[in-house]
């Protein structure tokens, strides 16, 4: 069922999504009559090196495995991309269907992605992987992403290279005094470095305070465990996935008047 215009009204609602990918979302929200503010809690930003960047994706073979970790990883890797176009007949993956949708968007097949599941471990899981001796692939993410992918697949006996195209960083931003006053805002996560920024924002302990016993929607147990480690006071609610519709199912399942 198509969930009702003012489905979310009353609600206020906070998308943390890096600017420039959160309007999708602002919008989908807005119509449903939720209270929306875009907060970026997380700045992409070019990486220092970007020749190194550029000599480490010239040097991919099309007999070689790409794998892309986000959407934030294909489009800084397409404006690095130091050659008139991809090499033809590239094998890659996708961590996720968001990833995918990026790669499609672009111009680049994707040969694997997870049916279920947007996580290196989703990943891991494919066929693809499972078996990857002697194979080259190439992990295309940000600065100091997880370990998990690139361990494994080294364990797994694949040579494994990183390409680091874009770095996270935390927002140069000054809080509205009252963004997190009564009622607590429900706030929208896709990452634990989203909640470690939030909270380095506050100037004050009031907005600690409040920010601390706002509800939480996050994409997965990781960020869940981040959120009780800092000791926000609510149990975080789980979205299915990172995409919009995930993120509107999970609001609308707190929501008396859907149920």
């Amino acid at each position: 069922m198509t969930p009702s215009v003012g489905a979310l009204s009353g609600r206020r609602v906070i998308v943390t999504r890096p600017a420039g990918q959160a309007a999708s979302l602002c919008s989908t929200l807005a119509e449903r009559g939720a209270e929306v503010l875009a907060l970026p809690a997380i700045e992409i930003q070019p990486v220092a090196n970007g020749e190194a960047a550029q000599g480490a994706l010239a040097a991919i073979a099309p007999e070689d495995w790409v794998i892309f970790v986000s959407r934030n990883a294909v489009e800084q890797a397409l404006a690095l991309w130091p050659l008139p176009r991809w090499p033809a007949g590239l094998r890659t993956a996708a961590v996720g269907k968001g990833t995918a949708a990026a790669l499609a968007a672009c111009g680049l097949g994707v040969s694997w992605v997870p049916d279920a599941g947007f996580d290196s471990e989703a990943l891991l899981a494919l066929p693809a992987f499972a078996h990857p001796v002697g194979q080259r692939v190439w992990i295309v993410r940000g600065v100091g992403g997880r370990a998990l992918l690139g361990q494994t697949l080294a364990e797994r006996g694949a040579r494994v290279e990183f390409i680091e195209v874009y770095r996270r960083a935390c927002p140069e931003q000054c809080l509205p005094d009252t963004v997190f006053s009564d009622p607590p805002p429900l706030i929208l996560i896709s990452s634990p470095e989203a909640l470690d920024n939030l909270l380095a924002l506050c100037r004050s302990d009031a907005q600690r305070e409040g920010l601390l016993n706002s509800e939480l929607i996050v994409i997965n147990e990781r960020t869940a465990q981040r959120a009780r480690r800092l000791g926000f006071t609510r149990p975080p609610r789980l979205a299915g996935g990172p995409d919009d519709a995930s993120f509107l199912d999970a609001l609308l399942q707190g929501e008396p008047h859907e149920r």
